[in-house]
């Protein structure tokens, strides 16, 4: 009898502590996973122990059940709708509670292992901007030029340039991440009536480690006579001449040695932040195709005296492949302002058609593509100037041609 109090004692504390173990096994709302129970840390008795169902004449108090909110969320009912996210602008790749159809996880899953593949730089020279959506106004503009020498066997080298009116666009830019769409207005033939006689299309793909270019520029709307032999004492005047007919097409790709710390794309794809300055040396091929055509016999008749040419029509036709080797920089001119310039020589071969005016043969091919850019960043929000050359040159015996397209561009943007 003297023990009994002890032991109902004994049994109270075992009971509490079973009740507390009991209490931590069911996690509390908002918690993501149930906390083991705690072990009992009653002490035993005259070889009593502290397990409540052990305990003669005692019915074991049964926890009352949880609440509905305070059971275990399910990992389901925490998936993320991918359209709502996107909608609301909280998109974010890496998220793991975001909900996927196969194929565009799939789709995914190829472009995140495409990024840390092709894609990776040292942050302590580029920085991404955490932004997969950008959109800006584009106004672009370009030119086609020719620089001629034309002569016949026996014959005087007849010095011709034309250079055309600058073809003016402009344009509105949505991009999400790697896809873009661009709509665009002719403004000379909004604002000046003229007739959309010129075409150009460009595509890019550009990442940490090479960089793809694919561009095709036609006019056949005639273009602006400059120089023409001895006319004018050889100074430049001003004359329309129609009979000028200009497709070329442009495709090459090239690799940055110096990919680990050079982003070509902060300066002309606005998806980088180049912190320090930093420049790389750059090796790849190119890709031409070329067919200019020139009739004289549209010349002004004040013109005539000075054609000293038994023809007067003049084509050059032909595709080259070439090996392209050049170096491009990025300087850091201050925080918010980065300037580029990309120098890049190429060496070829030139297969001529038959229909070209030398015939069918085999030439040298030398070419010059230059770029560069002055960009300003201040947040999300940049502004950029891009100029570009890309210049061919043809030689034969009878014909000299370095023809050229000039591009510039002004935009203005923001990230979100």
């Amino acid at each position: 009898m003297r023990r009994l109090p002890h032991l109902l004692l004994m049994l109270c504390i075992a009971a509490g502590t079973y009740a507390s173990a009991v209490s931590d096994v069911y996690a509390a709302p908002g918690s993501g996973s149930a906390r083991p129970a705690q072990e009992s840390t009653a002490p035993a008795s005259d070889g009593l122990l502290s397990a409540p169902a052990s305990a003669p004449g005692i019915a074991a108090s049964t926890p009352p059940p949880p609440e509905e909110a305070d059971l275990h969320v399910s990992p389901i009912s925490r998936r993320k709708n991918w359209i709502h996210q996107l909608r609301k602008g909280n998109f974010d790749m890496d998220d793991p509670d975001t909900d996927y159809p196969r194929f565009i996880r799939f789709c995914m899953d190829v472009y995140k292992w495409g990024d840390r593949t092709f894609n990776t730089y040292d942050t302590t020279y580029v920085v991404g901007f955490g932004r997969n959506w950008k959109t800006r106004i584009l106004l672009d503009g370009w030119t086609d030029s020719y620089n001629m020498h034309l002569s016949r066997a026996h014959q005087d080298r007849l010095p011709v340039t034309f250079i055309s009116d600058p073809y003016i666009n402009s344009a509105l830019a949505l991009q999400f991440m790697a896809v873009g769409f661009t709509y665009g207005v002719d403004l000379n033939n909004i604002f000046f009536n003229k007739p959309v006689s010129h075409q150009k299309f460009e595509f890019g793909f550009n990442c940490a480690r090479f960089n793809l270019e694919i561009s095709l520029n036609n006019n056949h709307g005639g273009s602006i006579l400059r120089r023409f032999g001895d006319y004018n004492k050889g100074r430049p005047f001003y004359q329309f001449m129609s009979g000028v007919q200009l497709y070329s097409l442009t495709s090459s790709i090239y690799y940055f040695f110096n990919n680990f710390k050079y982003a070509n794309g902060a300066a002309y794809n606005f998806s980088k932040r180049q912190k320090k300055s930093a420049g790389s040396a750059i090796l790849g091929v190119m890709y031409a195709y070329e067919d200019f055509q020139f009739d004289f016999n549209t010349l002004p008749d004040y013109l005539d005296p000075y054609f000293h040419l038994t023809d007067k029509f003049f084509r050059v036709h032909y595709y080259s492949y070439n090996i392209l080797a050049g170096y491009g920089y990025n300087w850091v001119i201050s925080p918010r302002f980065l300037f580029n310039a990309t120098l890049l020589p190429s060496l070829g071969v030139i297969w001529a058609y038959e229909d070209s005016y030398d015939g069918a043969r085999n030439l040298l091919a030398m070419n010059l593509n230059a770029k560069m850019s002055l960009t300003y960043n201040k947040g999300d929000f940049f502004v950029c100037f891009i100029g570009r050359f890309d210049g061919k040159w043809y030689r034969s015996k009878t014909l000299s041609v370095l023809s050229s397209v000039e591009n510039f561009s002004l935009s203005v943007g923001v990230r979100f």
